[in-house]
């Protein structure tokens, strides 16, 4: 890469500050200033304050017995059988969310194509068959990689990521494309632990929400000063031109607006609920509305119209739990279902003289709450009182 040149962020380089391999028995670290990389025993070795945001940690957790992937916590604390959940529990908290890699995961490349990365003390390639990682050193690793292309047709393409020096290169043949290791790329099904949307945003939406109801309260309190105002513009014109006919039309405007703001002063609790709902049911999602159902003119229904971040889910295994996670920890919504169409959109039916009243339940409990608070505060002043 030219110097000066901007990695794109579907590379290692290009989506963080620096990289460190942990190879079988020592690690290799590699820093933003594209120096010559720095080796220690132990990935815990090169961990800084000023590094853990900005640092991955690039590994190769074996499968475990049954097949699948290792726990990368276990395989990175190199723990014993009789300590694993302290090790563990000590692995997660050093660290912490720092983006870790299993290299073992990369999805299989294409055929007569096999790419290598030489870092720390292994060589780990992948081609159309899988992965693979085996032990090299700095004076043999030229050697290995020719043993190592002796197993692939001539034909094969081959790309190198290192950042070893490169003095005796030319041994390695048809290799042309040598690359750093910063430029190697970056395939998301590695990242064990990458947040989710709803971890990047979920306080933001939060926010949203609560600024949304903010917005509620300052418009219908600004509504129902207006209609106050009506109310008595009504009542004077009312008093000086009974019989005038137009006078009725006004009034049953003023009614219709009346029903329609009767439960304005809901809404506010609605949005937050429903965004308190997505964000601990782990729902990732796009946008959220809520509104009255199309066709229809009673004023007592809302409709929470939830839209998923698209191609997350896929089918009823993953969709229900999320459908139920939602309505149990909503207290808003009555009743959830999925809308038509294969995306996976949920709608939530509100019946808002229901929330009403359960609304008005709960404000009632916590005022006798905090009644029974100040009352027993009131008696401890007046025992103190009399103690003294």
């Amino acid at each position: 890469m030219a110097k000066g040149q901007k990695l794109s962020k579907n590379t290692l380089g290009g989506r963080f500050g620096s990289v460190c391999i942990v190879g079988l028995s020592k690690v290799e670290y590699i820093t933003p200033e594209e120096g010559q990389p720095l080796t220690a025993e132990a990935w815990e070795d090169v961990l800084t304050d000023g590094n853990r945001k900005k640092m991955c940690l690039c590994f190769f957790a074996p499968e475990d017995p049954d097949g699948g992937p290792m726990d990368p916590y276990i395989y990175l604390s190199h723990a014993e059988e009789h300590e694993v959940d302290e090790a563990v529990a000590r692995t997660k908290q050093q660290l912490g969310s720092m983006p870790l890699l299993d290299l073992y995961r990369l999805k299989e490349e294409k055929s007569n194509t096999v790419r290598i990365m030489a870092a720390a003390d292994v060589l780990f390639h992948w081609d159309s068959n899988g992965a693979y990682v085996q032990p090299t050193t700095q004076h043999n690793w030229v050697r290995d990689i020719q043993q190592m292309l002796k197993h692939y047709p001539r034909a094969t393409a081959v790309t190198l990521y290192t950042n070893w020096p490169q003095d005796r290169i030319q041994e390695l043949g048809n290799i042309e494309n040598i690359k750093p290791l910063r430029e190697m790329p970056l395939n998301t099904d590695v990242w064990v632990n990458m947040p989710s949307m709803q971890d990047q945003y979920g306080t933001l939406l939060l926010l949203l929400g609560i600024i949304a109801a903010a917005g509620a309260y300052g418009a219908t309190y600004w509504q129902d000063t207006h209609i106050s105002q009506l109310n008595r513009d009504i009542r004077r014109l009312e008093s000086q031109m009974p019989n005038v006919s137009n006078l009725q039309g006004l009034s049953a405007l003023l009614e219709e607006q009346s029903k329609t703001m009767k439960y304005q002063p809901l809404i506010p609790w609605i949005v937050k609920d429903v965004a308190q709902a997505i964000q601990t049911s782990g729902m990732q999602i796009d946008k959220f509305t809520i509104d009255r159902p199309r066709g229809t003119t009673d004023q007592s229904i809302r409709l929470a119209t939830l839209t998923a971040k698209r191609d997350v889910y896929k089918g009823w295994l993953q969709e229900e739990p999320i459908a139920k996670g939602l309505l149990s920890h909503s207290v808003s919504m009555q009743a959830v279902r999925k809308s038509p169409g294969k995306k996976f959109n949920l709608e939530g039916y509100i019946d808002l003289d229901t929330f009403s009243e359960t609304l008005s339940t709960y404000q009632k409990q916590a005022e006798a709450k905090k009644a029974a608070a100040e009352e027993a505060a009131q008696k401890a002043l007046e025992n103190a009182g009399s103690d003294s």
